[in-house]
């Protein structure tokens, strides 16, 4: 249970665990109640947990030229203020989130992130940005568990969505064609599943609806 709804188990979270009933335990690994889920030491490390060694910046850094190179211990650099795009590296992404599935007590939500972020596949290749895919798994992470349809309403107005799927791109006017990606996959992968009850005409139809959408990068 705890490899398919989490990472696995240490002995002694294995042993609180089994002291519990089958449904009191089932409910508290969901919920994030059980004696196990004590978030106090890991939200104070997420203040500075950084697992690949980077010099030390802070929000007003512009130009790496200018950063004292020597390596310190700074705060993760995707917590400080908006990244800056030299500081856009999907190494330094990647070890954070493998961080969080080994360290967060709360390992359903990780799961759950990791779940949605595998089913809403949006990849940095095309994106381009390491701060925006961890916003939009930091969505999966706080709304994974709310109902589906209203997530994918979030997941819609998401800027790496946006980007993946090429929202942006959707600016149909008059007689012009919309750009269907987005709408297409909606239906297809993310929800009604493919040719299952919908037709050309409604992914237009949706295309249509959702055009106009745009954003502007800011804080990430």
């Amino acid at each position: 249970f705890a490899r398919r709804a989490g990472f696995g188990l240490s002995p002694a979270d294995a042993a609180a665990l089994q002291a519990q009933t089958p449904g009191t335990a089932i409910d508290a690994w969901i919920d994030g109640t059980g004696p196990t889920h004590d978030l106090t030491a890991f939200t104070a490390a997420l203040a500075t947990a950084d697992m690949v060694t980077e010099p030390k910046v802070t929000a007003s850094t512009t130009d790496p030229g200018s950063v004292d190179v020597t390596l310190v211990a700074a705060p993760h650099p995707f917590l400080i203020d908006a990244p800056n795009a030299w500081r856009n590296n999907l190494n330094t992404a990647q070890a954070y989130l493998a961080w969080r599935m080994q360290q967060n007590p709360y390992a359903f939500q990780e799961r759950m992130a990791l779940f949605y972020h595998n089913l809403f596949a949006t990849g940095y290749h095309k994106v381009n940005n390491a701060a925006l895919m961890l916003k939009q798994i930091q969505l999966f992470r706080t709304d994974g568990l709310d109902k589906f349809d209203d997530l994918l309403v979030k997941v819609s107005k998401d800027p790496a969505m946006c980007i993946w799927l090429d929202s942006i791109l959707n600016n149909a006017s008059g007689t012009s064609i919309p750009n269907e990606n987005y709408a297409r996959e909606s239906m297809e992968l993310y929800s009604l599943g493919a040719d299952n009850g919908y037709s050309q005409a409604d992914i237009t139809q949706l295309a249509l609806a959702l055009s106009g959408w745009s954003l502007t990068l800011g804080d990430a």
